[in-house]
């Protein structure tokens, strides 16, 4: 504990004595997270857009490699710009953070020659390597390992829900894989800023960061914790609190809530913002510290500029303190007066509700009918269900592709007829039913007047034939009752549109990478840990909805709900009760807890 409360104290003087040219370095950081990442990101788009190119996969780089080649190059390009900007990034908060350490003023002039200078190393090899080390450091995002530019990876929950539930082999070899890119992740720490700092070859880099960290692997990751945690707990305290003070507010008077609530919200954002860059800077001060104790830090030389470290000094002595003051005072305002707006403009969705795969609360065996019945006295507005083609060109309630782990058969949907499928047990919440015709589920749902969201399963990539054929014996009932389609296949989605326009159909995003794709559906699905507020936003602009999958609990659905979700696929139809009953009674206080969970 000595030994932390000592880093802690040498960071926080560290920062107090280097305010002054952090103000430069954050600023320039700004101008990437707020201008050009999303510049980049929206370029993406656009010739996405104007390309008529509705989604990027590996089912459709070849085609447009040979029949758009230009939008294949403008799209490297775009990708290879942001490798360099992400380079660029890290070269220069790593340069500022070393100047900053060794006490030399620089100007920020001279701060981005020097950073440009870096980007003549930056080759084939080298490039390369950035992306592979950006994966080797991802296990250290625990301790805030991070930069805004930087690739954000998250597991989505239904991916680690799978294997928590299915596969403590993978369990065990997750957490040692995490372990060992961790490990990895230090050792190779200093690769990079021997590559910036010190101009070595990659190899040497890699030489003398496994020099550096050599029997230095707990000392450095200690150090990177008490970084990430504290700043994490900083955070975390600082956040509680100000909402604390909101509820207090809420409770005491009924006048100034949104006021009050519109200054806690630009404290947040303060917070959030003094969260990235100290966690950032800090993390580089760590790099630089072991490196100048290892004698493996070289001289940087500055370059001659107009802007010299004296005229820099007594540029910085005009701006006086009341400029800053009402530099800020404006920019509280201006900020002050966009939250007071947004608060008072921002609604709590009233999606709808639907069960997953007719069950709610493990109270039966999935797609089964004697589920959904039970189901069905929760009220849910739709009843997500799988339908899969047989070996006969029958249609079978079934969400696996292969049998094995509901029935025990060790064979899949679409090489067995209809009547052998249904012949089969699914084993499931210690309750066992057969397998449906969608013949019978659909006959099932229409007896209680129950809503369905049919999701369109199949393992091939031309379906063309099997939305005909589901289209041709099924529209009719869709559309009379309202139904709705939906498929993880993109291609299928268009295909129902085409042949059945009116027809209300959905496409799954697995997870959120880029934003909404470009297509003719009528909603997007998504797995709700990816979704923020912004996803929403870009689909309703698109006239597209979003329903997400599956949050199990009230406050995750209620922050859904704050999102804007259109809809919500649960395993857990009681919460969806009380999220709607709660939000009726939505506080401001809730809203800013909803906001910061928003982020990103």
């Amino acid at each position: 504990m000595q030994y932390i409360r000592l880093k802690i104290k040498d960071s926080v003087e560290f920062l107090w004595h280097s305010k002054s040219y952090l103000k430069s370095v954050f600023a320039v950081h700004a101008l990437f997270i707020f201008i050009l990442l999303p510049i980049l990101g929206e370029s993406s788009q656009f010739i996405l857009k104007i390309s008529q190119i509705n989604y990027l996969s590996l089912n459709n780089l070849g085609t447009m490699m040979r029949q758009q080649p230009l939008v294949f190059l403008a799209l490297i390009g775009i990708f290879i710009l942001s490798i360099l900007l992400s380079f660029f990034e890290f070269a220069f908060l790593l340069i500022s953070v070393y100047f900053i350490q060794t006490k030399q003023p620089v100007s920020v002039r001279q701060l981005l020659v020097i950073t440009l200078r870096q980007l003549r190393k930056v080759g084939i090899s080298t490039g390369l390597f950035f992306l592979f080390y950006l994966v080797l450091i991802l296990p250290l995002g625990g301790v805030s390992y991070s930069s805004n530019l930087l690739s954000k990876v998250k597991i989505p929950a239904f991916l680690m829900d799978y294997i928590f539930d299915h596969r403590f082999i993978v369990v065990g070899a997750f957490i040692l894989v995490y372990i060992l890119l961790t490990y990895i992740g230090v050792r190779l720490i200093f690769v990079l800023p021997n590559l910036i700092l010190n101009d070595l070859s990659i190899g040497e880099a890699i030489k003398s960061s496994l020099t550096i960290t050599r029997r230095k692997f707990v000392t450095i990751l200690l150090r990177l914790a008490v970084i990430g945690f504290g700043m994490l707990l900083f955070s975390s305290v600082s956040i509680a609190s100000l909402i604390g003070i909101q509820k207090l507010v809420e409770q005491y008077s009924h006048s100034y809530t949104v006021v009050s609530a519109a200054v806690i919200m630009t404290l947040l954002q303060i917070i959030i913002l003094i969260n990235i860059a100290v966690t950032t800077v800090g993390m580089f001060l760590v790099i630089i510290d072991f490196m100048s104790k290892n004698n493996a830090l070289s001289a940087i030389k500055k370059p001659d500029s107009l802007f010299s470290s004296v005229y820099h000094k007594n540029f910085a002595n005009r701006l006086s303190a009341p400029l800053y003051i009402v530099l800020g005072i404006m920019s509280a305002v201006i900020v002050g007066g966009y939250n007071f707006n947004y608060l008072k403009s921002v609604d709590i969705s009233k999606p709808i509700s639907v069960s997953h795969r007719g069950v709610s609360e493990k109270n039966g065996v999935q797609n089964s009918i004697s589920a959904m019945n039970r189901t069905a006295q929760y009220h849910p507005d739709y009843v997500e269900m799988d339908v899969q083609l047989t070996k006969d060109n029958q249609f079978v309630v079934f969400h696996d592709f292969n049998l094995k782990q509901l029935t025990g058969v060790n064979n899949t949907p679409k090489n067995m007829n209809l009547s052998a499928l249904t012949k089969l047990k699914v084993h499931e919440n210690n309750q066992v039913q057969p397998i449906e015709s969608f013949d019978d589920y659909l006959k099932a749902a229409k007896a209680i007047h129950q809503k369905l969201l049919i999701e369109l399963k199949t393992p091939n990539k031309d379906n063309t034939q099997l939305v005909a054929r589901f289209m041709r014996k099924y529209q009719k009932d869709i559309q009379e009752n309202d139904y709705m389609i939906q498929s993880l296949n993109f291609e299928l989605i268009e295909d129902v549109k085409k042949i059945a326009p009116t027809v209300k159909a959905g496409y799954i995003l697995p997870f959120n990478l880029i934003g909404p794709p470009i297509s003719h559906s009528d909603f997007y699905t998504v797995e709700f840990s990816t979704v923020n507020k912004h996803f929403i936003q870009t689909a309703h602009n698109e006239r597209k909805k979003v329903f997400v999958w599956t949050p199990n609990d009230k406050k995750s659905i209620l922050r859904m709900m704050y999102f804007g979700a259109d809809g919500v696929i649960t395993d857990n139809m009681p919460a969806v009760g009380r999220a709607m009953t709660d939000a009726n009674h939505i506080t401001y206080s809730d809203k800013l807890l909803y906001y910061v969970a928003g982020l990103g």
